[in-house]
């Protein structure tokens, strides 16, 4: 059913668990990203106002969002265990309170697909056999759960026009196929430039975030900071072998314009875009601290939904947050509560969510 090389054997598949964990638990033990470390192509900058939707007191880590025709927004709070939701009209609250760590979360019909972890990946090795998926329905109560004890670091998700879900899965290097109905999950395709370190030396994952353009899926493999795309035929699978198609160099999750620019989170302070002739602008030069996921406010390129850690793994230790870029073309922006001369994060608080309180909203500020 599908093109190109296929999961390895669980010899092998085990053997490089555990060197991507070991590499993994170091970073996050040492609290230092490599992204900082890759010299990036050089940028324009062309930045965009700011305004913050959303606060997370620290230690948090906004990981993934989907945005609804609504304008909804729903977040996923992995460390929290929460999946939050921001309505532009009521602010912030918690969605779905779950029992695992939500990774991503993909819109399927009138119900969401959340790839989770049992056990967050700061615990130790133990994670990688705590993964699964759950099902939410429309007021974020748990439909169901399929178990995926095959799978090592779930990631990025993307639902397709079937209904199934393709789950990116950062240490095998690898895209598993789920089919959500029937509570399975198979192998889809894996391929060299999906994996991580093969040495086991460095902490970013490897396949990452998962998009569509056309008839392609395009993924992000932090480890390498490249782009990779691969044909998908009319039923789904995959038609055609991997290759890269951008080397931006520091990447997480990515969402793509009508145009064809490709707007980038880097897990660093800064959002990139990558233009269709290969040039690298940068749209938010400071303020993204740990920028995991991008998204589009309701299909518009005008407006680019960015969600940040706080600098968690940096041990930077400051609010994690909900931002939105606004895109217009001319548009300049300032940093650091607007003070000229960088492109980075007004603060205009819009909600706020505080654990300390319990899991409601606190302030909506219009």
């Amino acid at each position: 059913m599908t093109a190109g090389p296929r999961i390895h054997s669980a010899r092998v598949a085990s053997a490089r668990a555990r060197r991507a964990v070991a590499a993994l638990l170091a970073g996050v033990l040492a609290l230092h990203v490599a992204a900082r470390d890759i010299e990036a192509p050089s940028t324009a900058e062309a930045c965009a106002p700011v305004h913050v939707l959303a606060r997370v007191p620290p230690p948090a880590f906004l990981e993934n969002l989907a945005v609804l025709p609504d304008g909804t927004v729903l977040f996923t709070s992995y460390l929290a265990k929460d999946v939050l939701r921001y309505d532009p009209q009521r602010g912030v609250s918690t969605f779905a309170a779950l029992d695992a760590h939500p990774v991503s979360i993909v819109a399927r019909g009138d119900t969401f697909v959340v790839a989770a972890h049992g056990q967050p990946f700061t615990a130790g090795p133990a994670f990688t056999s705590t993964n699964r998926f759950i099902v939410l329905d429309a007021e974020g109560r748990v439909e169901k759960t399929v178990a995926a004890p095959d799978a090592r670091f779930l990631n990025g998700t993307l639902a397709l026009d079937d209904g199934v879900v393709l789950a990116a899965d950062s240490i095998l290097g690898a895209i598993w196929r789920v089919d959500v109905d029937a509570g399975e999950m198979s192998p889809w395709l894996d391929s060299p430039l999906f994996a991580g370190d093969p040495t086991g030396r460095d902490p970013r994952p490897g396949a990452n975030g998962l998009k569509r353009r056309g008839s392609e899926l395009l993924v992000s493999n932090s480890h390498a900071g490249t782009l990779v795309a691969v044909e998908v035929d009319a039923s789904g699978a995959p038609a055609g072998a991997p290759r890269v198609i951008a080397t931006p160099g520091r990447i997480d999750d990515f969402a793509v314009g009508g145009d064809g620019t490709i707007y980038l989170a880097t897990h660093a302070d800064d959002v990139l875009s990558l233009q269709p002739d290969g040039s690298i602008s940068t749209i938010l030069a400071s303020g993204g601290e740990g920028s995991t996921a991008v998204a589009f406010a309701n299909g518009a390129d005008a407006a680019l939904y960015v969600l940040t850690t706080g600098g968690f793994l940096e041990g930077l230790g400051r609010e994690a947050r909900l931002l939105q870029l606004r895109l217009p073309d001319g548009d300049q922006g300032r940093a650091d509560g607007g003070r000229p001369g960088h492109c980075g994060a007004a603060s205009t608080p819009i909600g706020a969510v505080d654990r300390r309180a319990g899991r409601a909203p606190l302030t909506t500020r219009r």
